[in-house]
């Protein structure tokens, strides 16, 4: 983006970890300096993988670990079927009720009547 002279790029990675039980998802947009050629995987990758490497410290997989109880004598509790997730809340769609002619949020108690 910018002008040609002083074009600058973004590199960008998202994604969720850990692939085969998902806990965290992420994205990271990393802004070059002028001139300055980055890329996703090269640059914005490694910030993700840095924070990953402190978030799932000592994790292991679902599978994993149930093997890791089997091989040391111990059974593996069953698991325990998924708790039904509460009704989710109705949300209100104010956007018509705040929104200025122009289209800039406007606080609830200045919205025009």
């Amino acid at each position: 983006w910018g002008p040609v002279s002083k074009k600058r790029n973004a590199a960008w990675f998202a994604g969720f970890a850990p692939a085969d039980n998902p806990l965290y998802a992420f994205a990271a947009v990393v802004e070059g300096n002028s001139g300055e050629t980055i890329a996703g995987g090269t640059t914005a990758a490694p910030v993700i993988g840095d924070v990953l490497e402190v978030l799932l410290k000592g994790y292991k997989p679902p599978a994993q670990e149930e093997k890791a109880k089997e091989e040391g004598g111990q059974q593996a509790a069953p698991q325990e079927a998924p708790a039904e997730p509460a009704a989710a809340e109705p949300v209100e769609d104010l956007t018509e009720d705040l929104m200025n002619p122009e289209g800039a949020p406007v606080a609830p108690e200045s919205a025009p009547e």
